[in-house]
């Protein structure tokens, strides 16, 4: 018997370890994977197939590292590795607004304009609504290739806008993938204190 390995005894006294084979542990480990991709991918809104599945596996995990032995050994494991994937998942840069976008090179023109090209040439949805957009002239440009949320955000600051990200709730938004930022605009920045002070 190794040393410090976890012990019981059965029923005629025998010394038997409780130590999950390296075989159980590779399973709660792929378990976990499994589970944690699962979540990640899932809708985060509606009532969908993929999360009814994911419920039904999630159930049929738990019987599983209930009702072996080394349970709590089990259920650590499979727990712990849907966490960790989960967050892997949620920190990889494959949202929307992480897809990278060329370098940039528009003329002078209206931000009204400006926000139409872009979402026509690369699906970059940053909307404008006030009038004075209509009126305010930008020529805008890159030097190099960034993500979505960096173009707009130098066009925000260009601007001296404030930019406005929100995120659909009905398009089925997931963990790994992100939400799709169908709301987000640039609005004029608010005067500050109260009476236009």
């Amino acid at each position: 018997m190794a040393p410090n390995q976890p012990e019981a005894q059965d029923a005629g006294g025998a010394v038997v370890s409780t130590d999950p084979p390296i075989a159980g542990r590779a399973f709660s480990v792929t378990m976990g994977i499994a589970l944690g991709l699962l979540v990640s991918v899932t809708p985060l809104s509606g009532v969908e197939p993929i999360s009814l599945a994911f419920l039904v596996v999630l159930y049929a995990g738990f019987r599983w590292a209930l009702g072996r032995p080394s349970a709590r050994e089990r259920r650590r494991l499979l727990l712990g590795t849907a966490l960790a994937t989960v967050v892997v998942c949620y920190r990889l840069p494959v949202k929307i607004l992480d897809r990278s976008i060329p370098p940039l090179n528009y003329p002078r023109m209206s931000l009204a304009d400006l926000s139409s090209r872009l979402y026509s040439d690369h699906h970059l949805r940053c909307r404008v609504y006030d009038d004075e957009a209509r009126e305010e002239m930008i020529q805008f440009s890159t030097d190099r290739a960034l993500s979505q949320r960096e173009v707009m955000e130098r066009l925000a600051s260009e601007t001296g806008r404030e930019l406005n990200i929100s995120y659909c709730g009905t398009m089925g938004g997931s963990i790994l993938f992100g939400g799709y930022p169908s709301f987000t605009t640039l609005r004029p920045r608010r005067a500050s204190g109260r009476g236009g002070r």
